[in-house]
């Protein structure tokens, strides 16, 4: 287990890049916690590219979006907001296609944000966002004005086999009052500047609780 003064930024900073690699065993303080902990779920079906967003945004090898997740993968980064130069450690969690309601349910720590991606080049997953991802947020308790949520279309790269309009997205993230963006991992398109929308959010809401 570990902790660090709260006094100096560069030290705290130097804490979590010497603990980087056993961050899954880092124990934060509470004020540092409340302050600059960040932390972002992204949830979506299968090879909806949750992992490879992780992977692009961490640097994280841990996310594979040739495997399956089983359970959860996290890791997490340093993120200076351009928008506000808010300092956040930033940590992002990957949680299994079917099984996300249980691993966001009590006692698991509330996400800050949460990011739901779908494929842009497959309909029938695209079709559960408004079905079966935002009821069962809505259920689970996380609302616009306590989450900072954003609807994520995936794989822009793959534009020559899209099935999903831009504009269909829109429509749904706007019917549920959440951000949107589509985003390509693989060619870093979009990838920080979600992340970094998502975090500002998070810290918005956090200062009006």
């Amino acid at each position: 287990m570990h902790s660090v003064a709260i006094n100096d930024a560069k030290v705290i900073h130097k804490f979590f890049e010497n603990n980087y690699e056993t961050s899954r065993g880092v124990s934060i303080p509470y004020a540092l916690r409340s302050k600059l902990l960040c932390k972002v779920v992204i949830i979506g079906m299968g090879m909806s590219g949750k992992d490879i967003l992780a992977k692009c945004f961490t640097g994280d090898s841990t996310f594979n979006d040739n495997d399956i997740t089983v359970g959860a993968n996290y890791a997490s980064r340093f993120w200076e907001s351009d928008g506000r130069k808010v300092t956040t450690y930033a940590q992002v969690s990957v949680l299994n296609g079917f099984h996300w309601p249980g691993l966001l349910k009590s006692p698991c720590p509330k996400a800050d944000g949460i990011i739901i991606t779908y494929d842009i080049t497959n309909w029938s997953d695209f079709c559960l966002i408004e079905s079966w991802f935002f009821p069962t947020l809505k259920e689970l308790g996380y609302t616009n004005d306590n989450t900072a949520v954003m609807l994520v279309g995936t794989k822009m790269d793959l534009e020559h086999k899209r099935k999903v309009k831009t504009e269909l997205g829109k429509d749904v993230a706007d019917k549920h009052s959440c951000m949107f963006m589509e985003t390509s991992a693989r060619d870093n398109i979009n990838v920080e500047k979600a992340f970094d929308r998502v975090i500002r959010k998070a810290h918005e809401i956090k200062k009006e609780e």
